[in-house]
């Protein structure tokens, strides 16, 4: 695989997001490929990435990545991104607020020829939750 290639998969991932289409999401990763970000603490792959996913654009409408990919070679990718949308439907317990969502963020992502190997995602997971409208309280664990 060259780094043309590397990229071509990255695209395929971010544009299924675009798309609002988990499976094909989910499509883009190699088998026992897996992502994780700081929402889910752990690595998830298969049926597990996909309900993700789906709650995900479920619950941000409008849901679109500005990305660019910065860095690509065989098998590594670093690809910068503006995550927006609109809350309205359910996050993580949190009712839908009709709040628009614009998130920064970066993926590290590994590759081979059957697809993504692994993505780790990393954004400010509270910045989320402030444009929400919650109001964050440090509380011990």
């Amino acid at each position: 695989m060259n780094p043309s290639e590397s990229a071509a998969i990255v695209r395929r991932y971010v544009e299924a997001w675009n798309a609002h289409d988990a499976a094909a999401i989910v499509a883009s990763f190699a088998p026992g490929g897996t992502y994780q970000d700081p929402v889910t603490q752990q690595p998830i792959g298969g049926a597990a990435l996909q309900g993700f996913t789906q709650a995900c654009l479920d619950a941000i409408s409008e849901t679109r990545f500005d990305y660019r990919i910065d860095a690509v070679s065989d098998t590594l990718a670093y690809m910068t991104w503006v995550w927006t949308g609109r809350h309205t439907g359910a996050f993580n317990g949190i009712p839908p607020t009709n709040q628009p969502v614009r998130v920064e963020g970066v993926d590290v992502v590994t590759l081979d020829a059957a697809g993504v190997k692994t993505i780790v995602g990393y954004y400010d997971s509270a910045e989320v939750l402030r444009q929400l409208g919650m109001k964050l309280v440090p509380q011990p664990a």
